[in-house]
């Protein structure tokens, strides 16, 4: 992968399996692929590394992710991130 041209996706699963199975995947296809478990990390990563999607795992046991979706709301460099919301079971 190039990682001029890549898509950085960042996942926010607290999934290890599920995390790596989905990174190994994007990386495949020329995703830069980062994932992070608790809500300071998303938060951190997505103001730092701004990602180009972010992939959320509604069913977070360390934290609301309506609180996380919120938070980027309330941020004028993070209110028109793109993410995406799945759940696992």
């Amino acid at each position: 992968m190039n990682a001029a041209t890549g898509k950085k996706i960042l996942l926010v699963d607290n999934d290890a399996a599920a995390a790596a199975a989905l990174t190994t995947f994007l990386e495949g296809h020329d995703y830069h692929a980062q994932t992070v478990t608790n809500y300071q990390q998303a938060i951190t990563a997505v103001q730092n590394w701004k990602p180009d999607l972010v992939i959320l795992n509604i069913l977070m046991q360390s934290f609301n992710p309506l609180d996380f979706l919120n938070e980027l709301k309330k941020n004028p460099f993070t209110e028109t991130q793109k993410v995406i919301i799945f759940s696992q079971t």
